[in-house]
């Protein structure tokens, strides 16, 4: 049985962060380091200093999300 105190409580909404393109770089660099395992280390090395970018990029996007919400 649900009380009237129950009925009237909302849902908060989620706080989405703020959107960016470093998962897409992150899959594509990581599709180059594979690419490059299999052919040349020029492409390897392409794919490995990709991957480390975006995924500082990404880190440092979530951090500065995560600082902007909680002044």
């Amino acid at each position: 049985m649900i009380t009237s105190e129950e009925s009237t409580v909302k849902a908060k909404p989620e706080e989405m962060p703020s959107p960016t393109r470093m998962p897409f770089m992150l899959a594509v660099s990581l599709l180059f380091t594979g690419w490059g395992l299999l052919t040349t280390w020029l492409i390897f090395a392409a794919g490995l200093a990709g991957t480390f970018i975006s995924l500082t990029g990404w880190i440092k996007a979530i951090c500065h999300d995560d600082t902007q919400q909680h002044p």
